[in-house]
């Protein structure tokens, strides 16, 4: 499970994930790039860093990493960034997928706008194109003071394909999309596109 948190570290308050395995947090991701225009405020608030950090830090009465890593489960691994991070030119995703991550969670809040979801669908699948990989975008859903609307509207993109999508404007308090995939489905795509494509033989 991944929920989102703020962390005090060091005197800074940073915007977080926390990834849980039972009732275990297993680490803390902080969000590197913040929302700072039309609606969003974040820099008020929240302090980032310009690098991706890996340290440990004393959380609820225990020690816990804090910082950018890769997760790894039984069967595949899975990174995570947020909101904003995957919108910007830097993502933390790029490294991630260097290091061959299968599922990469982008948990958002996002606002609604005209056509944006568009935007959202174009951005996560291009990004699970290039980065070879299984991208979960999950969406704010609910008002803040009856003026900003956050719509939902999850999105599942899988190298290159959108495969599936959450509904959107709802008056339910939350929703719930899922979507079953193979991960070694992910790795054969992956492997294909990191083929050498120059045909063999000798120079002219």
């Amino acid at each position: 499970m991944i929920v989102g948190l703020p962390v005090f570290v060091d005197s800074f308050l940073y915007n977080c994930m926390a990834v849980l395995y039972g009732s275990k947090v297993v680490a803390l991701v902080p969000k590197l790039n913040l929302a700072n225009t039309g609606v969003h405020y974040e820099r008020r608030w929240f302090h980032s860093e310009s690098e991706f950090l890996n340290k440990t830090i004393r959380f609820a009465g225990e020690e816990v990493p804090f910082g950018h890593f890769i997760f790894q489960s039984q069967n595949w691994n899975f990174g995570v960034e947020i909101c904003e991070d995957s919108w910007s030119v830097q993502k933390p995703a790029s490294f991630y997928s260097l290091q061959g991550i299968d599922v990469l969670f982008s948990p958002g809040a996002s606002h609604f706008a005209m056509n944006k979801q568009k935007i959202r669908r174009q951005i996560f699948t291009e990004s699970s194109r290039n980065q070879c990989n299984l991208q979960v975008f999950t969406n704010l859903v609910g008002n803040e003071s009856g003026r900003i609307i956050f719509e939902g509207g999850a999105i599942f993109a899988s190298v290159g394909n959108l495969v599936k999508e959450g509904p959107r404007l709802s008056f339910s308090p939350f929703q719930v999309t899922s979507y079953s995939f193979d991960p070694m489905e992910i790795r054969a795509a992956k492997a294909r596109s990191f083929r050498d494509p120059k045909p063999k033989g000798k120079a002219a």
